[in-house]
Order: C-alpha cells, then structure tokens, then sequence
C-alpha cells in the first residue's frame, strides 16, 4: 500500500512546490522484535540481507544474519546464522560481513566461502579490537581496529590499527601495517584513493591526529590535512565530491568549549565556516546515547537526511530521521512524522534509525534500519513496523529552478589563474567568496570573481539565490 501526501508552501521570490518525504510502505514488515539491524544489503532477486543482533518469533536466541522476503517476512531456507552483526559488503557474488573482532567472506546462500580462511587461523595475526573495514576490487581487505601482528621477519610486532589481508584472508605480508595509540573504527576511501580514518587516537605512526586523519592509498600518514580538535570522536566520515568532509559524532575544537555533533571541514582540515557547525540533535528521554548521529546520506549536493538516536534537533521533534542543507540547516518539510518509535529493552526505552540506503530496485525507494518499534510518516502510523522499513517518494522534495543549463551550478574555468564566471547567473543575487580558514576574500553581485590577487588554494563561493536560499561551491586558483 502506497500513501502519498504533497504540499506548497510560498517562498521568498517565488513559489517553491514540496511533496512530503517520505511516505512508508506499510506492505513491507519484518517480525524481528529486538534488538537491533545495524547493516542492510540489497539482493538482486528484490530479497534482503540483514545483519545485526536479532530476535525473531519462537526463538530463544539471538541471530547475527539473516534474508528477508520481499514483504519482510524472514526466508527460513537461509541457514541460521550466528556469525554476523556488522557491516555488509557485496563482492563478486560473495558477501564480506563483520562480526565482533573479524571479518569473514560468506557465499549467497549464507554459507562460509571456502576460499576464505578465517582471520585468526592465519598465525601471525591476532584479533583484538575490532573496527571497520574496506573491499577492495580485487577482494584484498584493508581491516581497522587494535589488532596483533607478530611478524618480526617483515618488522611488525605489536598492536596496528591498520592491518592488510589478501583476498584469500591471509595476512597481507607485502603491505605496511599502520599504527595509532589508540583505535581506528571507521575508515571511508575517496575518489583519488586516499582514507579518512576516526576513532579513539591521538596520534598516527607519531604524527598529531586527534580522531580523525588522512591518509595515502598506502596507509602513510596526509600532512595536508590538519584539524583542530582537541578532544572526541568522530563516529560518522562522509567524504564530499569536492574535496569537503562531513563528520558526526562528538567533538571539541582549539579555542571553544562547545561539544559539537555535526561538522563539515574543509580540504585542509579547517572547519568549514559556510556550514553550520552547531547543529543541535537531542534526545529528551532516557537512555540517552553518546552519539546522536549514526549515519549521513548525501542525496544531491544540496540535501543531506541524518539519522540516529536523536529526538529533537534545535529543539524540535524530529523522529531519529531529518533533511538538512548545504549549509547545514534543517529542510523541515521533510519527515513530518514522529519518526521511529520507541520500545523497552533491559529496562531503558530503545530507539535509533541506524542508516538509509537506496533499495537499488529501479525504484525511487529507499531503505531504513535500526532498532524500533513503530513508524509514523505524517500520514500513516504503523505500529507493527520492526528494524527495517521501506520508504517511498524519497526523489522528490524542495526543488528550486535550476542554475544552469545542465542542472548544475557551475563556476568556469575552474580551476582558474583567478577569475571565474557563474554559469547561469540569473538566480544569484550576491557571491561571497572565502579562505579556508574563514576569512572573507571577495564579494559582489555579478557574474564573476576575481581572486587574481589572492595566492593559489582552495576557496569556498557561497551563492545566494533570489529565492533566498544558498549554494556552496569550491573554486581553485592557481
């Protein structure tokens, strides 16, 4: 069943029209009571793979995966699977999925792929603390965490935060494991190969990097990008497109007090000042978590949707799921309902939306998960939804004219000696220009900057259209 709701709302110069983000499909039903579903992955066939800690009907005990129907219902020829709770990855036919302190490579049909040898079996490799991981195309496996290799022949013995494995799962004796002083727990790879890592350390291989660094493709330390936090740890890295970085979790910086949750910096490691970096997600019940904040999904240059623990953002409900801008401000026209709700486990009122993903099914549909019961969309509340939910419309939402003939705001030659054109101008109304460190540079009401007198770098244009809103664009001098 498909349950549609729009709306128009009138805007500074002009009428903007908004449907509202995002009706749910109450056809689609899981019947996992509890605990939670931490990854989700997309089957060719319209089925899903879960991964989490999971309760279902007449059991017991707990699974770790498990393969939905396309209604929800769980497919009770996929094997019990203990094995599991993680991230799930897909590979060549095959799935990666973490589980506690390891990784392991299983087959479609749930099984243990033969072709991989589990972690520990290998001698020179110890697990310990687990993190994140990532595949490689060639399967090879770059693995985080606090782990154990004791491999004095090729000089490594000790505990290494980044550990390499061959696409067979034996320890990669060809790679130079990394070190911090703590623990890496999350890693994301950008287009020209490089990592952002985050986690509980303040140095990396000896270099400052409190929670959050970059690194080469080969695991060697990026002097390029420095930050100033002080203290804190990022649990969510979203690398941008152009260059920028968005980050969430806890965080304190050099020179203010302030605890903050959602921050986007720049190339170089410098906060970014076009964004608001105060953003404030709460949550007012009990249990409240560390980190409000567990996922963030890019839609388009200008629409980010956050989920997490939170309840409130700035003061307003906002149900464990919201849209923000490229500026970071909410869009609250989206997700008008309560959200996820709420259910008692171990005495403490349980609740998050861990993540959303596309369905990948040629549809504009999308995927949620985490740990609730209950979903209400605006429209519909379904009090039987559990886990996992399927949401449609998610295309459609706050949509001004375009800037450009190719849908694109655009700023030409770029990179430049210093000047740079708009492409088309007609919705600007003023273009400031800044460093990287927040310093204002240039400003105007045409067409065109000028930065000739500026020394080359990065720098950021925020575009301010006549409908009010605003557009944040990187441009290069050299």
């Amino acid at each position: 069943m498909r349950l549609h709701f729009s709306i128009a709302f009138a805007a500074v110069g002009g009428a903007l029209l908004a449907q509202l983000p995002f009706d749910l499909d109450a056809g689609f039903r899981t019947d996992i009571d509890r605990v939670y579903v931490s990854s989700v992955l997309p089957l060719t066939n319209g089925q899903l793979l879960v991964s989490g800690q999971m309760r279902f009907p007449d059991e017991s005990g707990y699974e770790g995966l498990a393969r939905l129907n396309t209604d929800g219902s769980r497919d009770t020829s996929f094997p019990v699977n203990q094995f599991g709770g993680g991230r799930l990855t897909s590979w060549n036919g095959k799935i990666y999925v973490s589980g506690g302190q390891v990784v392991e490579r299983l087959l479609l049909n749930g099984m243990s792929d033969p072709s991989w040898t589990h972690m520990n079996t290998f001698p020179l490799f110890t697990s310990g603390q687990g993190g994140d991981y990532h595949v490689f195309p060639d399967g090879r496996l770059l693995f985080t965490g606090s782990h154990g290799v004791q491999d004095p022949v090729h000089g490594f013995n000790g505990q290494y935060s980044l550990v390499w494995f061959s696409n067979t799962g034996w320890l990669d004796t060809t790679r130079i494991h990394r070190q911090t002083n703590g623990a890496i727990y999350r890693i994301a790879q950008l287009n020209n190969g490089q990592f952002y890592c985050g986690g509980a350390f303040t140095e990396y291989e000896g270099n400052p990097a409190v929670g959050l660094v970059r690194i080469q493709p080969d695991g060697s330390y990026d002097p390029s990008f420095q930050t100033s936090i002080t203290w804190g740890d990022p649990v969510v890295i979203k690398p941008l497109a152009d260059g920028r970085l968005m980050a969430a979790g806890l965080m304190k910086f050099q020179g203010s007090s302030d605890t903050l949750r959602l921050v986007r910096f720049m190339p170089d490691g410098s906060l970014d000042p076009t964004f608001n970096n105060h953003l404030d997600p709460e949550r007012d019940y009990t249990n409240n978590p560390t980190y409000l904040i567990a996922s963030i999904l890019e839609m388009d240059p200008d629409r980010f949707i956050i989920t997490g623990g939170f309840n409130l953002i700035d003061g307003d409900p906002h149900g464990h799921i919201a849209m923000i801008d490229s500026t970071g401000h909410l869009v609250d026209v989206a997700f008008q309902g309560t959200g996820a709700g709420t259910f008692l486990y171990q005495n403490y009122n349980q609740t998050s939306i861990s993540g959303i993903m596309p369905t990948n099914d040629g549809t504009d549909d999308y995927w949620i998960w985490g740990s609730y019961h209950g979903y209400d969309d605006g429209t519909t509340d379904d009090t039987l939804q559990r886990m996992v939910s399927r949401l449609h419309g998610l295309s459609v939402g706050v949509e001004e004219p375009k800037l450009s003939a190719d849908g694109s705001l655009r700023f030409l030659p770029n990179p430049s000696t210093g000047q740079f054109t708009l492409h088309n101008p007609r919705l600007a109304k003023n273009i400031t220009v800044y460093t990287s460190t927040g310093q204002q540079v240039w400003q105007g009401t045409g067409n065109t900057i000028d930065l000739t007198e500026q020394p080359p770098g990065v720098y950021t244009a925020v575009v301010a259209t006549e409908h009010g809103r605003q557009a944040v664009r990187l441009v290069v001098v050299r």
